[in-house]
């Protein structure tokens, strides 16, 4: 859940990033949208946000900022 709506994540690939499970550890164009998890980090390739169709995590992000340290439920 971000910001009050549900998000599939449909994929995702290994990040050098690492941090608490849950919490937003990178969120920029260059970088995309990664998530802390407990191996280390993961980048949400693609989404689905709730109502919409599956977009890339930096489509999602041109249009939705995400800040640093929120923790996704």
């Amino acid at each position: 859940v971000i910001d009050g709506k549900r998000v599939k994540v449909l994929d995702t690939e290994p990040s050098a990033a690492s941090g608490e499970t849950g919490r937003v550890l990178r969120a920029s164009a260059k970088e995309g949208l990664v998530v802390g998890c407990a191996d280390g980090g993961v980048r949400l390739t693609r989404i689905q946000p709730e109502g919409r169709p599956a977009m890339s995590d930096t489509a999602w992000l041109a249009g939705h900022g995400i800040e640093i340290g929120t923790v996704l439920e």
